[in-house]
C-alpha cells in the first residue's frame, strides 16, 4: 500500500543519521570551538567581525564538504523507497484485475501509463526531497551565523563588565548555542526547529505526499477510483476519524449500492493539517470491494498491550512522551557543548546541568514505564557507545614504582592548586606507560574526555609525578580544545607540552 508509515520512518532515520548528522556535527563544533577559544582567549568587539566572519567560513566549509554526499545519500535512500512502494501498488492492481487488464488500462492511458513514466516520478520526487534538504542546510548554516554572533556579542559584553569569571561566561554561551541548536528556518511560517527535527519533518512530509502522488497516478492510469488509508493505533485525533475508511479519489461516488464519500472531503488530502500534511503518515492504497479488510478501529490487541489505553490516551501519551524526550535532548546538547569546550566538574553551571538530565531521565522513565511506552531513539552521538580511545605520556615503558590515590592528590592540592582538572585523575597499577588520557571520539572531530590515569612511574619522585600529571592535563586540553595540533604527529605536541610545563615550573618556583 503506497509508502507506507514504517517505510518513511526507516527512510527518515536512514536520512538523519546519515550525512546529514555528521554536516551538524561539524557545524555545532565549529560554533562551540570558536566561541571556547574567542572566550578564553579575550577577543573584543574589536575582533568580533573578523571571528565572525571565519566562523561563517568554517560553516560554508562543512556545507560544501557534505553537499554532494548528503544529495547523494537523499537521493538515493529516497528513490529506493518511492521505487518499492510503486511496485506494490502495481502488484496489487494486477492482482485484483489480473495483468493482462491492467496492461490494457495502462497502455489506453498513453504515456500516462508507461513504466517509464512511472519511473520519472519516482526521480523527480527522490530529487525535490534532495533540493529541499539543501535548502534547508543553507538556511540552517545562515542561521547559525547568526546565533554564534549574537552569543558571542553576549560573551564580550559580559566579558568587559567583568562580573562574571571566564568559566561562567564560557558555559553560558555554549549553553546558548546547544540551545539554540543548529537551526533551519521555515520562511513561511517563521518557525525555526532544531535540525533533526527540521530534517525528519521534512522526509515524512515530502516521502509520504510523493507517495501519494505516485499511488493515485498509478491507480488512474489502470482506471481504479477507489481508495483507502491505513490506520494506525495512536493517531492524531482529527486524523483518527477518517483513518482506515475507504473513499473515491475523483470525488463522492455511489459503487455497488454503496455510497463513498471523495477522498479530499473525508480527509482534508492536499492541505496542511489533513491527509498528507505535515508530518502525516497515513498513507493511500487501492480499495478492492469485498477484498480488502477494513481495519478494526478499536484497536483491541494494541490496547491490551498498553494497558487498555483507547488510541487516543496512547495518542495523549505519546505527545507527553515526546515532549519529554525533547527536554532530555536539549540538556544532552548543553552538556555535550560544554563538554566540547573544555568545561567539566569544576564549572557550577555543568554541574547543574547534569543534575538537570537527571531528574529529566528519571520523568522520562517514569512516565515510559507508568504507560507501557518504549523510549524513541536518542541521536546517535548522544547514545551510541563510541569505541575508547588514549592518547599516552611521551614514556611507553612501564615504570616501576607504585604510587596511591593519596600520593596524586597531594601532589596536586601542593603544586597544581589553580590548575583546572579536565576530568577524573586516577591511578592505575596496571598501565603500561606513565600516563594515559583516554577518550571518545563522538562523531568524527568531536572527542569527549574520559579519564586521566596514572600509571607506576619511573623513579618514584614528586617532581616526576607531577610532570605526569601535568603531561596529562595539558594532553587532555588539547584532545578536546585543539586537536588539529595532533597533524604533526608526537614530535609537534609532546615538545609543546615539555615547553609549557617547564614555563609552569620555573614561573610557580618547584622543584
Amino acid at each position: 500500500m503506497a509508502v507506507e508509515a514504517r517505510d518513511i520512518d526507516a527512510l527518515a532515520e536512514r536520512i538523519v543519521h546519515g550525512a546529514e548528522e555528521v554536516l551538524a556535527a561539524e557545524v555545532t563544533a565549529a560554533l562551540v570551538e570558536d566561541m571556547a577559544a574567542g572566550v578564553l582567549g579575550g577577543f573584543g568587539r574589536q575582533t568580533l567581525e573578523a571571528l565572525a566572519r571565519a566562523n561563517r567560513a568554517k560553516l560554508d566549509q562543512a556545507l560544501a564538504a557534505n553537499r554532494g554526499r548528503i544529495a547523494s545519500e537523499v537521493y538515493e535512500e529516497a528513490l529506493s523507497c518511492l521505487q518499492e512502494a510503486d511496485a506494490r501498488d502495481a502488484a496489487a492492481l494486477e492482482a485484483y484485475y489480473g495483468s493482462r487488464a491492467v496492461s490494457e488500462a495502462y497502455a489506453a492511458a498513453g504515456a500516462a501509463g508507461s513504466a517509464a513514466h512511472f519511473a520519472e516520478l519516482s526521480r523527480q520526487s527522490a530529487r525535490g526531497l534532495a533540493e529541499v534538504i539543501g535548502r534547508q542546510n543553507i538556511a540552517m548554516a545562515e542561521a547559525a551565523e547568526r546565533l554564534w554572533y549574537e552569543v558571542a556579542g553576549r560573551a564580550v559584553a559580559a566579558r568587559d563588565e567583568g562580573l562574571l569569571p571566564l568559566d561562567r561566561i564560557l558555559a553560558d554561551a555554549v549553553c546558548r548555542l546547544a540551545a539554540g541548536g543548529v537551526e533551519s528556518i521555515d520562511y513561511k511560517s517563521g518557525i525555526s526547529s532544531q535540525l533533526d527535527v527540521a530534517v525528519r519533518r521534512h522526509v515524512v512530509s515530502q516521502a509520504s505526499q510523493a507517495g501519494g502522488r505516485m499511488t493515485l497516478e498509478r491507480l488512474a492510469a489502470a482506471g481504479h477510483d477507489l481508495v483507502i488509508t491505513s490506520a494506525h493505533y495512536g493517531a492524531r485525533p482529527s486524523h483518527a476519524e477518517w483513518q482506515g475508511r475507504p473513499c473515491c479519489a475523483a470525488g463522492p461516488k455511489t459503487a455497488g449500492g454503496v455510497q463513498y464519500p471523495g477522498l479530499v472531503e473525508l480527509t482534508g488530502y492536499g492541505s496542511v493539517g489533513g491527509l498528507k500534511g505535515v508530518n502525516c503518515r497515513h498513507s493511500i492504497g487501492p480499495y478492492f470491494p469485498g477484498i480488502t479488510e477494513l481495519p478494526d478501529l478499536s484497536f483491541p490487541r494494541e490496547s491490551a498491550h498498553f494497558g487498555g489505553l483507547t488510541s487516543e490516551q496512547y495518542y495523549e501519551a505519546t505527545q507527553r512522551q515526546r515532549e519529554l524526550e525533547r527536554r532530555v535532548r536539549k540538556t544532552k546538547r548543553e552538556i555535550s557543548a560544554m563538554e566540547r569546550a573544555g568545561l567539566g566538574l569544576e564549572s557550577s553551571t555543568y554541574v547543574q546541568k547534569r543534575l538537570v538530565l537527571g531528574r529529566q531521565q528519571a520523568a522520562l522513565r517514569s512516565h515510559c514505564a507508568d504507560k507501557g511506552l518504549v523510549r524513541g531513539a536518542q541521536p546517535r552521538a548522544l547514545s551510541r557507545k563510541p569505541a575508547i580511545k588514549a592518547r599516552s605520556k611521551r614514556q611507553l615503558k612501564s615504570g616501576r614504582y607504585a604510587v596511591t590515590q593519596a600520593e596524586i592528590e597531594a601532589v596536586i592540592a601542593r603544586d597544581l592548586p589553580n590548575v583546572k582538572l579536565p576530568c577524573e585523575i586516577s591511578y592505575n597499577p596496571r598501565l603500561r606507560s606513565y600516563g594515559a588520557t583516554r577518550y571518545e571520539e563522538v562523531l568524527p572531530g568531536y572527542n569527549r574526555l574520559i579519564k586521566i590515569e596514572v600509571g607506576p612511574q619511573k623513579d618514584g619522585s614528586d617532581a616526576e609525578l607531577r610532570d605526569t600529571i601535568l603531561h596529562e592535563i595539558l594532553e587532555a586540553r588539547i584532545i578536546v580544545r585543539a586537536g588539529r595540533l595532533y597533524e604533526g604527529g608526537d614530535a609537534a605536541v609532546h615538545p609543546h607540552i615539555d615547553r609549557v610545563i617547564a614555563k609552569y615550573v620555573k614561573m610557580k618556583g618547584l622543584k
